[in-house]
């Protein structure tokens, strides 16, 4: 859909949405994780955005009572977007618009924490071709060394996953869930146990 027609259809308002979708969809986002111990942790995102995108109505995205925008820049020549946030509980993080098709969960279970991430494509198109761009990648830097992790294709370096997709495999499913264990470190951070689903 032309952007013209998004701004007409949908307005101003819901345009910077529109537009984070649009970088899922071209594969242009970069998502870095630094967990602490306690669950809390800090998020750089990076992006293509829609040309004349403001950094205010950016910044509003990734916003909420537990996400703190610390820095938001956005490049006018390249329409690359870079946020740097702190989130006060990982698990909290979808309470940001910009996050709200990732449910995190952070599980304990003897001396190994789990997190889980279940990435929403709301407009899965299962005959997407195959046409070899990068799609999404997100690196995820843990209190403890990784142990195992599952989903995407992913690298494990120490305390550090990286998973990649390739923008086809990102269109054609619905979901993804990455999950990676780790050691719990032995300074604290319990694990909040994960809500009932309704």
């Amino acid at each position: 859909m032309p952007i013209l027609r998004v701004f007409r259809a949908f307005g101003p308002s819901r345009l910077g949405l529109l537009a984070l979708v649009a970088a899922l969809v071209s594969g242009c986002v970069t998502v870095d994780v630094t967990l602490a111990p306690d669950g809390s942790g800090t998020i750089t995102y990076e992006a293509a955005v829609m040309p004349g995108s403001s950094v205010e109505a950016q910044k509003a995205l990734f916003t909420s009572p537990h996400v703190t925008v610390q820095t938001l820049t956005i490049d006018p020549k390249s329409s690359m977007m870079k946020v740097t946030a702190k989130v006060d509980d990982i698990t909290e993080l979808d309470s940001a618009k910009a996050f709200a098709d990732v449910d995190v969960v952070r599980t304990q279970s003897g001396e190994d924490t789990t997190l889980t991430a279940t990435i929403t494509n709301r407009a899965p198109r299962p005959d997407a071709p195959e046409d070899g761009v990068a799609g999404p990648r997100i690196t995820a830097t843990l209190p403890g060394k990784v142990i195992e992790a599952t989903g995407a294709k992913h690298e494990v370096s120490g305390s550090t996953v990286t998973w990649t997709l390739t923008r086809t495999e990102y269109l054609r499913a619905g979901k993804h869930v990455l999950t990676v264990r780790y050691a719990t470190p032995k300074d604290g951070g319990a694990a909040k146990p994960a809500p009932a689903k309704p």
